[in-house]
């Protein structure tokens, strides 16, 4: 866990991919675990830490977490009412063009996966992002492009089934990029939580930015 940014109401982190947001029953150590364990180091018998935003377990990138119940409450606020932007870096396949997408989608508990149904079906939930290309290569033959991606909404998967629904899947999505669906072992998925922006409780504008770093990403772009 690296710290971004840190005050009395915002403990700010980049995630490792695999490590989970909160506990699963993985028992694996989680982030918010380990963002209490930091504030005990600092000394606080019982601190308090609210999980305010999740990122899927492969996926890398910033979250915010709240320091109190009322910071706690404003954020999650913030993010019914479409005020805290979340930006992603993702490689996909294809070259897609600068777009929205808006789709219906709806949860399957049994495989964990989320799909694309008819609009406004019957336990649906409407899902809106935005689309920037910034570059595209090749990749092993394969045309590739790296992509900003805003979330308007906060689905279960929504980027990966989104993307993959519009024939742009994302590399190394094991759930649903069609090329990696029979792969054995594990493969890192290329989308990373690049930028979070709210207004604080004060009235600041808050903006926390990262990049990443290792592989997939790392080993997909090519040098400049």
């Amino acid at each position: 866990m690296r710290i971004i940014f840190e005050d009395k109401n915002y403990l700010v982190v980049e995630k490792s991919p695999k490590v989970p947001v909160q506990s699963d029953r993985s028992d694996d150590i989680d982030l918010q675990t380990l963002a209490l364990d930091y504030m005990k180091s600092k000394g606080f018998e019982e601190p308090y830490i609210g999980l305010v935003h999740r990122l899927d377990r492969p996926v890398g990138g910033i979250v915010v977490f709240a320091k109190n119940p009322r910071i706690n409450a404003y954020l999650s606020k913030l993010l019914q009412n479409r005020q805290f932007d979340k930006y992603y870096l993702a490689v996909v396949e294809g070259t897609p063009e600068k777009q929205t997408l808006i789709h219906f989608l709806k949860k399957k508990a049994s495989n964990n996966t989320s799909y694309v149904v008819k609009d406004h079906e019957a336990g649906s939930k409407k899902a809106i992002l935005h689309v920037e290309p910034l570059k595209s290569f090749e990749y092993d033959n394969t045309p590739l492009s790296l992509v900003k991606i805003k979330l308007d909404t906060g689905r279960h998967h929504q980027i990966r089934v989104q993307m993959s629904y519009a024939g742009y899947p994302i590399w190394g999505d094991t759930k649903y990029n069609p090329s990696f669906q029979d792969k054995k072992g594990w493969f890192q998925i290329a989308l990373y939580a690049s930028e979070v922006q709210f207004r604080s409780i004060d009235g600041q504008m808050m903006t926390f930015s990262s990049e990443p770093t290792e592989t997939p990403f790392k080993e997909l772009l090519p040098s400049e």
